[in-house]
């Protein structure tokens, strides 16, 4: 577990600058939510969202992607309240790209260890699989519905 605020702030930071990107270069809309127990950085594209979780009980960062409902990012986590599955993990959607399979991994192997230092390395990752996913992320999700 994370209960340091310095080290919150400095994941969050890092986090945000790594998906900067989204907003600067791709006009996304961001958010960011938290609960105490964990932090959302969300981005949201017309075809696309990329939700951004800080998982501080965990101490671990993952990256979940759906398609906007009316413009939107759906209630629910996984699922939406009338049972509709309408977030998957990155991994997912990248690994259904022609040469995904090594990226796939890569965000496998990163996301095994916990701990701040691991937190800032996942981030990486996943910021570096969306940047190299983004063109086709948003057929990728629609594959997996």
């Amino acid at each position: 577990m994370i209960s340091d605020t310095t080290q919150r702030d400095r994941i969050e930071r890092h986090a945000e600058t790594e998906f900067g990107f989204l907003v600067e270069q791709s006009g996304a809309g961001r958010t960011r939510e938290s609960d105490g127990d964990r932090t959302v950085l969300a981005y949201l594209l017309p075809d696309v969202f990329v939700e951004v979780e800080l998982d501080w009980v965990e101490a671990a960062a993952f990256a979940l992607v759906g398609t906007p409902a009316d413009g939107a990012r759906p209630g629910g986590y996984y699922v939406d309240g009338t049972g509709r599955k309408v977030r998957w993990h990155l991994v997912q959607a990248v690994e259904r790209r022609s040469d995904g399979a090594e990226l796939a991994a890569r965000l496998r192997r990163v996301t095994r260890e916990s701990g701040p230092e691991a937190m800032t390395s996942q981030v990486d990752a996943l910021a570096a699989a969306v940047r190299q996913a983004l063109p086709e992320l948003p057929e990728l999700v629609r594959q997996l519905t």
